[in-house]
């Protein structure tokens, strides 16, 4: 019998990001907020998770390329890691 190893989602977001789409303080802090959502005990909790999430990306309104930029992070994360996506 095998057991398996759970990683923290912060920890797998941040290292699939590295690898996968770029290095950058961007990677922590996404990973930040989809592990917001991970530990959310609430529905309150849970909700200004998702407010972050959406602030973030959104953080630099002025600058569309660079929210573009962070709603494809987003839908890397959502569509290669299956835990992000069950959290979210």
């Amino acid at each position: 019998m095998s057991a398996e190893i759970v990683v923290p989602i912060h920890e797998e977001i941040v290292t699939f990001l590295e690898r996968g789409i770029g290095s950058d303080h961007d990677a922590y802090e996404l990973a930040a907020c989809f592990q917001a959502l991970a530990n959310a005990q609430t529905l309150a909790h849970r909700l200004n998770a998702l407010i972050a999430l959406v602030g973030w990306m959104d953080g630099h309104a002025a600058d569309a390329e660079l929210a573009r930029s962070r709603l494809m992070k987003i839908l890397e994360v959502l569509e290669s890691l299956p835990a992000a996506r069950r959290d979210v």
